[in-house]
């Protein structure tokens, strides 16, 4: 049986936890978890469910970490355990900034990039990943449909705001007008 690790953090409030799943490679279907306190990433908690799963005799396939796993430390132990990994990096990232200025105009609604998926977009690459100079795959990928749904957002709320403006320009010039021409008429 084939399992791929999958983690998220969550921050609610003071409260910050981490979630390690284990999933079938084949279904998708969660064979186990971990949740553990805090949101600093721990090599513990991935050691812990190696063991655990090794020991009902599961073998992991790879591992698949949200942004906040994406520090030196725990992709050190990754490596250090063989294991195939996606992470995301988190939009602060310098390689991450890298990939979107390299890449932003190529992938963008281009249909040469466009994945199985509704309006998703996506492009490879290689670059130095970690501190260890060690060339990585790299993936970029540009979501269409939330793009489109967030740009059109905006547009309402800058056309609402619009709105307001002009229509407080429009009473704030009227009560002028109306103040001056009441002067005119006592002079």
């Amino acid at each position: 049986r084939r399992v791929l690790f999958r983690s998220e953090l969550y921050r609610e409030n003071e409260t910050e936890a981490g979630y390690l799943y284990a999933v079938d490679g084949d279904t998708g279907r969660c064979v186990s978890y971990g949740v553990y306190e805090g949101c600093v990433p721990d090599c513990q908690a991935l050691q812990q469910m190696k063991v655990f799963l090794g020991n009902a005799g599961i073998e992991i396939e790879g591992i698949i970490l949200d942004a906040g796993f994406a520090v030196e430390k725990v992709m050190k132990k990754i490596e250090e355990e063989h294991l195939k990994y996606v992470i995301l990096l988190p939009s602060d990232d310098p390689l991450f900034r890298q990939m979107v200025e390299k890449h932003k105009h190529t992938i963008r609604w281009k249909s040469r990039y466009a994945l199985k998926e509704e309006a998703l977009f996506g492009i490879s690459d290689r670059g130095v990943l970690n501190a260890q100079d060690r060339i990585s795959d790299l993936c970029l990928y540009f979501d269409g449909a939330r793009g489109s749904s967030e740009a059109l957002g905006l547009m309402r709320q800058i056309q609402q705001m619009k709105k307001k403006a002009e229509s407080a320009f429009a009473q704030e010039s009227m009560k002028k007008a109306d103040g001056r021409d009441g002067q005119r008429g006592t002079e």
